[in-house]
């Protein structure tokens, strides 16, 4: 049985072999591909403009809360009387943990793609719930990692053996690279992560699937009690490890104090 498929494009060779001998079937065929590439043109434009207009304002404020975490800013003191006071800092500190929590939280679920893990009947928990609670767990540290290496400082500090921090040796060019290393990795990390998701979401919508398809994967399971439990310790954990960086900074001695 000859499908459809066939018989149209036997129908269209058949239709231009005509145009060859009959000009006003030519032009109209002519026409009506011309409309289809235009309009493929168009979409085309407006997914590009799109693009543009959404990580033209994600990026930014992503690389901005980012860097931010890599900048020092003094200590109120008699000697620099405009300083920052310590409350200040860990607060600022803070929000802007605050705000890269979410696209932390979606970089970490990601890429442990919480469809491979398997769920724990013990713990009566899916995929999903396995791995925000371990995004939940690490991303302080994360944020921690990310506030101490984009703040290079004169002294290391020691516990035991174990090595917090590493003093740094180099010029000001030095501690501007490492700066912006750190800092590029992160943001890349994020502003990748936000890019996949979108083409995840595009690819879901082009094969005519619910807009709820691509919001179920990261949707937890739990129960919401259970839920807010994690929520509420992962804040407090932030706000722990945040006073902890703050503190290791202060006793180390950034380099560069704006």
């Amino acid at each position: 049985m000859v499908s459809v498929k066939r018989i149209l494009i036997g129908l269209l060779l058949v239709i231009i072999g005509l145009s060859l001998y009959w000009n006003p079937i030519g032009v109209l065929i002519t026409s009506i591909i011309s409309l289809i590439i235009f309009a493929i043109i168009i979409a085309f434009c407006f997914a590009s403009i799109g693009i543009y207009l959404f990580f033209y304002q994600a990026i930014p404020g992503i690389s901005v809360a980012v860097s931010k975490l890599c900048i020092y800013h003094k200590l109120k003191s008699e000697k620099y009387p405009d300083g920052e006071t310590m409350w200040k800092k860990i607060s600022l500190v803070f929000l802007y943990n605050f705000i890269l929590t979410i696209p932390m939280l979606l970089t970490i679920l990601y890429l442990l793609n919480p469809s491979t893990l398997k769920m724990s009947g013990r713990l009566e928990l899916s995929g999903i719930d396995i791995g925000l609670i371990i995004a939940l767990s690490i991303i302080s540290g994360l944020f921690l990692t990310l506030r101490i290496i984009g703040n290079p400082t004169y002294h290391g500090l020691f516990i035991s053996k174990l090595m917090i921090k590493r003093p740094f040796s180099g010029c000001s060019t030095e501690i501007e690279k490492t700066k912006d290393c750190i800092s590029s990795f992160f943001s890349t990390l994020i502003i990748g992560t936000v890019l996949f998701l979108f083409l995840l979401y595009s690819s879901d919508y082009l094969s005519n699937q619910s807009y709820f398809t691509f919001f179920k994967r990261y949707i937890p399971t739990m129960a919401p009690f259970e839920f807010s439990l994690y929520i509420i310790a992962y804040f407090g954990t932030l706000f722990i490890i945040t006073v902890i960086g703050e503190v290791i900074l202060d006793r180390c001695e950034p380099l560069d104090q704006k």
